[in-house]
């Protein structure tokens, strides 16, 4: 679902997004023996339920001929699992997250000066994740090293940017 509209100088948009996706049979690997990887009813991974996103922006002009345009969105989402299988080496459930981002953008003519933080409140937002048990040290196997790794959001982000149109 999507609203968006305008109120005189203030452009908004706000989105949600349901979804229950669930397997709806059982899943077997693609081998010659077939095992059950993933039971009937079993959630996506990487799927939240909940998704909602909130965009403003203002735009406002100078007696100069220059323009500001400010803006804010803020995203959220439910929990979400890694894995859709029963193996737990692999499985993880990760906590809902919500990320705030404003910006404002000088403008004129072709040129653009930004200054923005992405992330303000530094938020974690893992979306996926090589767990330890899987993907850990291996020293029987001659490997000492880790693939675990996890997906997150961008992190807490100040910046400046000039564009130019030509």
């Amino acid at each position: 679902m999507l609203l968006k509209g305008v109120v005189g100088s203030l452009d908004w948009n706000i989105g949600y997004a349901f979804n229950a996706t669930n397997l709806s049979e059982d899943l077997y690997t693609p081998a010659s023996t077939p095992v059950l990887y993933a039971r009937e009813g079993a959630k996506l991974p990487g799927s939240p339920e909940h998704m909602i996103n909130i965009g403003l922006a203002y735009t406002h002009y100078f007696n100069s001929g220059i323009g500001v345009a400010q803006r804010m969105d803020f995203y959220s989402q439910s929990d979400t699992r890694n894995y859709i299988g029963e193996d737990s080496q692999y499985d993880a459930k990760f906590d809902g997250f919500r990320i705030i981002n404003m910006s404002s953008t000088f403008f004129q003519d072709n040129t653009y000066l930004s200054i923005f933080v992405k992330n303000i409140g530094n938020e974690r937002g893992v979306t996926g994740a090589f767990l330890n048990p899987a993907f850990g040290p291996s020293p029987s196997q001659g490997f000492y090293g880790s693939n675990n790794r996890e997906f997150f959001a961008l992190p807490r982000t100040v910046g400046i940017s000039l564009n130019r149109t030509f």
